[in-house]
């Protein structure tokens, strides 16, 4: 805290001596951070799990799972997303509610909004994953 990181409560936010957290991050309570890296800026949401991870800057986390992923700056994560390991997120890609990533690096401004799973795959940039197509739109 003395550097400038913010833990919304401490008695119930656990950051283990490992993890080096960057300035003007804001910690919100009930958070677990065990080993890795987070970046400068962050808003780290209420009910956090993150493990063995590299967080860039300006990334915004929900109360969401991070387990040894790589996570690239201005990355916004909803609530209710679990990133398994072997996970990266390039710069600018937004998940929303439930999205659940294993194995798979997600590049540039992909945008994943809800309810979703991808499994070992490689995915593009510019990709917006959405639950209804309009056919119309594909012409």
């Amino acid at each position: 805290m003395l550097s400038g990181v913010t833990l919304l409560d401490p008695a119930t936010t656990y950051v283990d001596a490992t993890v080096e957290v960057g300035a003007d991050t804001t910690i919100a309570p009930a958070a677990t951070c065990r080993a890795g890296r987070i970046g400068r800026g962050c808003r780290i949401g209420p009910n956090a799990v993150i493990r063995d991870s590299e967080i860039g800057d300006e990334v915004v986390i929900g109360s969401s799972t991070i387990e040894v992923a790589t996570i690239h700056d201005g990355v916004d994560i909803g609530p209710y997303c679990h990133l398994r390991p072997g996970v990266t997120l390039e710069t600018g890609v937004h998940l929303g509610n439930y999205v659940e990533i294993k194995a798979s690096p997600d590049r540039v401004r992909n945008a994943v909004g809800h309810f979703s799973y991808i499994g070992d795959s490689d995915l593009g940039s510019d990709v917006n994953f959405c639950c209804r197509i309009d056919h119309r739109q594909l012409r």
